[in-house]
């Protein structure tokens, strides 16, 4: 989930072969989420390298990682989404399917930004309806199995559970219309999920109107972005946010291209634009 934070510039690099988070981020929820999901084994190290290093860890984010290191649980006092109103410039998403049928998700991937910034990212896991089989194809493609599965919600539950706070309210971004948003659609008629209103922009056609290759890898080749495990949903999708961000700079009238599904085609809801400013992926998670 997270990035390998950068050491003091006049400080020596931290030698660890762990994920880990900026110790002196503001945002508070990510780095809770990160202490109470971290093992001991390796928050330990964490802690003592990046104090080493000069970093300054506050002290509410010191006393977190003790108590998680005494009494080996450490439950994080904000909830997501809650923590960020529920609002964010956009949520990019990227599924994973066990077969060719659109109603057959697996998993589904997001990343959050706000204020410029990845702020956080997550994949779930879906238990689709019981008629989808698992494809070895598919499965040799993403490598998920029915048994990762088995004790997920399915996407009603999730979008009753999490995924109604947002998906209304904030745009939405992927990569190839043809299989995201038609899987979205096809999981909305399937599961009878109404109302909804979801504004979308898809980076393939983007890229398109830019000249560029719309292959995600050809992408982020080009703007040097990190390919750290493609086609696993949640680091697809980070990958799809950071583009987005490139192509954003390049393309000012991005705007125009932003579209609209929802349960009811006569009702529209107003479409939040993105603020004017450079989106660096060397600032993507605080």
């Amino acid at each position: 989930m997270f990035i390998l934070f950068k050491p003091k510039p006049t400080q020596n690099t931290i030698q660890m072969n762990v994920a880990g988070i900026n110790p002196e981020t503001e945002n508070e929820f990510l780095f809770y989420d990160f202490v109470e999901k971290t093992p001991n084994y390796i928050l330990e190290p964490w802690l003592k390298n990046a104090k080493e290093v000069g970093y300054q860890i506050k002290p509410n984010y010191d006393l977190a990682i003790i108590e998680k290191l005494n009494k080996q649980y450490f439950k994080n006092p904000y909830s997501f989404p809650e923590y960020f109103d529920n609002s964010f410039e956009y949520i990019a998403i990227d599924f994973e399917t066990a077969n060719n049928n659109r109603i057959s998700a697996c998993a589904i991937g997001l990343t959050f930004v706000k204020n410029n910034t990845i702020v956080f990212s997550k994949k779930y896991f879906i238990n689709p309806p019981e008629t989808e089989r698992f494809k070895k194809f598919h499965t040799g493609i993403h490598g998920i199995v029915k048994d990762d599965v088995a004790n997920s919600m399915s996407f009603g539950e999730l979008w009753n559970y999490e995924f109604s706070k947002y998906f209304n309210n904030n745009l939405i971004v992927f990569h190839n219309a043809s299989m995201e948003l038609a899987i979205l659609k096809n999981l909305f008629k399937y599961y009878s999920i109404e109302p909804y209103n979801i504004s979308y922009l898809d980076t393939m056609l983007l890229a398109g109107k830019l000249g560029y290759s719309t292959r995600l890898v050809d992408l982020a080749n080009k703007f040097n972005i990190e390919i750290k495990n493609h086609h696993d949903p949640e680091s697809d999708s980070e990958m799809c946010a950071l583009i987005f961000g490139e192509l954003t700079d390049r393309c000012t009238n991005y705007r125009e291209y932003i579209k609209q599904i929802d349960s009811n085609p006569k009702v529209h809801l107003p479409i939040r634009t993105l603020p004017r400013k450079k989106f660096s992926k060397r600032t993507s998670i605080i």
